[in-house]
């Protein structure tokens, strides 16, 4: 438990910044250029699912009992995190095919 808090509260800065910056970079690249109905589509999925991995982050970033499983939940946390992960792999790659000529 103390280790768990440590890093959290070690990290926590970091977490933050890179999210913001994550999100920035994401936004600002949908918005520089014209996009296909299809792509606007794949991006808003991947949007969702990259602000469900965020969601989750500042949760355990601000928890105040650190990585401990409450019910249970630690793994299920993890699988959500990880499965979402993969969606926005996925979708990225999806998209990279549309954008590409």
């Amino acid at each position: 438990m103390q280790a768990a808090a440590g890093a959290q509260l070690r990290y926590r800065t970091t977490l933050f910044s890179l999210v913001g910056l994550s999100l920035l970079s994401g936004v600002y690249n949908f918005l520089q250029t014209e996009h296909s109905r299809q792509y606007e589509i794949a991006i808003g999925i991947k949007f969702l699912a990259v602000l469900h991995i965020y969601a989750t982050v500042i949760l355990w970033a601000t928890s105040p009992y650190g990585d401990v499983d409450m019910a249970g939940k630690g793994k299920h946390r993890l699988m959500s995190i990880t499965i979402s992960g993969i969606i926005v792999v996925l979708i990225s790659a999806y998209l990279r095919s549309l954008s590409l000529p």
